[in-house]
């Protein structure tokens, strides 16, 4: 199963110009692709059917208007990507490879979508905002408007933080059924090597 919601926390990497006071339009602007751009993450997931807290790290990438990569090196090696509207999944150890059509449904998916593009009309046709700004931080929380939450489900959420003027540093995605992802983020790097290594890992996860 290609787990797309840790494939789009990408976006929120990107980093933009300072401003002198961060707002949500502000933010969101650092977050729009505007170039080949490569960030290495730690991740650690907070599962209900498991009794430990999953530990990886890997690089995250992004490309304009509509490529992303998530290439995991540990504890295993797993490259996701979305190219368009064609999502791909590729395991190294057993050289399996999936594919499938994204579902634009999933509203992790179309948020991080809308935020690589700078929409903040259709983004707040899928989440509610939540935008705050103290002495040298800010976070955005993003809470799906999702009509299948209920039944003791809380709505999928999507929470970032960043220093004053900077991108996000943290990124946290948390499931309708509890299950929850944490992303702790390096400073970005850009350029055409960048895009050299995506073209690489796309080929790979096509085969």
């Amino acid at each position: 199963m290609i787990k797309k919601s840790h494939l789009f926390l990408s976006l929120s990497l990107l980093p933009g110009l300072a401003s002198a006071e961060d707002t949500l339009q502000t933010v969101l602007k650092r977050m729009k692709a505007d170039a080949p751009t490569a960030i290495t993450y730690k991740e650690k997931r907070t599962l209900k059917m498991l009794t430990e807290n999953w530990q990886g790290s890997g690089t995250l990438y992004a490309a304009p208007p509509h490529t992303m990569l998530k290439e995991q090196r540990t504890p295993e090696v797993e490259i996701m990507g979305l190219e368009g509207k064609n999502a791909y999944y590729y395991q190294e150890h057993n050289d399996k490879r999936y594919q499938a059509e994204l579902d634009e449904n999933e509203p992790h998916a179309i948020a991080f979508n809308e935020l690589m593009n700078d929409d903040l009309a259709t983004l707040q046709k899928l989440y509610d905002t939540n935008f705050t700004a103290s002495a040298g931080y800010w976070e955005l929380t993003l809470t799906a408007k999702n009509k299948s939450a209920g039944n003791g489900k809380q709505p999928a959420k999507i929470v970032m933080k960043g220093a004053a003027e900077k991108a996000a540093d943290s990124v946290t995605v948390i499931q309708m059924d509890g299950d929850k992802s944490e992303f702790t983020l390096s400073p970005a790097t850009k350029g055409a090597a960048v895009q050299t290594t995506i073209d690489k890992l796309l080929k790979q996860i096509k085969g």
